[in-house]
């Protein structure tokens, strides 16, 4: 039986990000608690509804793909962050709720303000999963769900073709990169963020990943000896 046209909205998509939103005092609720709660609103939903809401899902994830927002992960994780593991990180800002993705897509240096930021301690080598900034699993959940009510394997990356979407899998940052282990443009463009997150003594400039440096020394003008 065909299902009926019924777009689902950004409201509507917000609200079901919402379910998986819970205060992260004292302690961060399971990643999969929270997928479970979004998981089973989605089974509620039309199939439509899901490759709807899997559309904003990459649109929102967009407003966050950016330099700025990827040199913001570098400053809080204190390493170099791969592309997966920003994808990953711009999935975790869209669990942050409406509210607190809005401030970050604005300014990344909001993230400073951020419960769940500020009860990072140590190394990001001394959070626990639940704390960790990654939510890779986000994008999953409904795919997971068209999946199941189909009975066909990635039925929803198909439904998304469809349409004349590709579904997001990397990402292609807007802007000009970056090198967040600069002091003075640390303090500059992220100093809140910058401020509790600080550089380590140890720390070397040219921390840049190789595709970032090319294009920051093409936009510059700095040459490899620069």
């Amino acid at each position: 039986m065909r299902e009926e046209r019924r777009t689902l909205t950004e409201d509507e998509f917000w609200d079901a990000i919402a379910t998986t939103v819970v205060d992260p005092a004292p302690k961060p609720a399971p990643a999969g608690v929270r997928l479970g709660r979004l998981e089973r609103h989605l089974q509620q939903r039309s199939l439509t509804d899901l490759v709807d809401f899997q559309r904003w899902m990459d649109h929102t994830r967009r407003r966050v793909d950016t330099y700025d927002h990827w040199a913001a992960a570098e400053v809080i994780f204190g390493v170099h962050v791969s592309g997966d593991s920003f994808f990953y990180f711009c999935a975790w800002l869209i669990g942050l709720g409406r509210d607190q993705f809005d401030a970050v897509a604005d300014d990344p240096d909001a993230l400073a303000d951020a419960p769940e930021v500020r009860r990072l301690r140590g190394s990001s080598a001394d959070w626990t999963d639940d704390e960790f900034p990654g939510l890779e699993e986000l994008a999953y959940v409904a795919p997971r769900v068209h999946e199941a009510r189909t009975g066909i394997a990635d039925s929803l990356d198909d439904a998304l073709r469809a349409q004349g979407c590709l579904p997001l899998s990397d990402p292609a940052p807007s802007g000009t990169p970056w090198d967040p282990t600069e002091p003075a443009l640390r303090r500059t463009r992220l100093p809140r963020l910058g401020t509790r997150f600080p550089v380590p003594e140890s720390e070397d400039r040219g921390r840049l990943p190789a595709h970032m440096l090319a294009r920051y020394r093409a936009e510059t003008g700095e040459n490899e000896s620069g």
